[in-house]
């Protein structure tokens, strides 16, 4: 948990001192025999060296609940 932290603090430190946008994506999977669902939120940007950098800014269990309806899926997610 310490190096957690350590990162953590240093991430927030750096994503706030970039001189670019940052473009979020996200990833959903499922752990089926543990009816279990994943999700992480990654941030992508472009660094003063003009190279692109992606970091994972959070991943979180989701309580797996059967549904086709992507709406509900994100009503889960967001709350």
């Amino acid at each position: 948990m310490k190096i957690y932290e350590y990162e953590k603090v240093n991430i927030i430190g750096y994503l706030e001192s970039i001189g670019s946008r940052i473009a979020l994506t996200t990833n959903l999977w499922t752990a089926e025999n543990q009816k279990k669902w994943y999700m992480a939120i990654t941030g992508h940007f472009i660094d003063d060296n003009w190279e692109l950098q992606s970091c994972v800014l959070r991943c979180e269990f989701i309580y797996y609940f059967k549904t086709s309806n992507t709406h509900d899926i994100l009503h889960c997610i967001v709350i």
